[in-house]
């Protein structure tokens, strides 16, 4: 049963891999501010965002997934080969290092 004044919404969606292979992209900056579902995106988009993103800039939410949950979000984005490049008041930059930049740029 829903409140009153509440309804359910249908959204699609799209992967952010069929998005960048529909635009064609080589490679990418993705800005993520999901409201806690970065965590997910970060899971399920793994092998994408290791291939073609550059620069990913995150708003976390510890509040709503918990410090533990941004602490192994920016752990798994290490594991792909991204440093963090500044971390203040929730919002977190990171990079491909020179290393895993020098891998992408050899693949495109």
């Amino acid at each position: 049963m829903q409140k009153s004044g509440k309804r359910n919404i249908a959204i699609s969606a799209l992967s952010l891999k069929a998005i960048l292979d529909q635009s064609q992209f080589r490679n990418c900056s993705l800005i993520c501010d999901i409201e806690g579902n970065e965590i997910d995106l970060i899971d399920h988009e793994s092998d994408i965002i290791k291939e073609k993103v550059s620069t990913i800039f995150v708003e976390v939410h510890p509040r709503i997934t918990g410090q533990t949950a941004v602490d192994n979000l920016i752990s798994r984005l290490q594991s792909l080969g991204f440093e963090v490049r500044f971390n203040r008041w929730s919002n977190i930059v990171l990079q491909k290092t020179r290393s895993s930049s020098n891998m992408f740029q050899q693949s495109i």
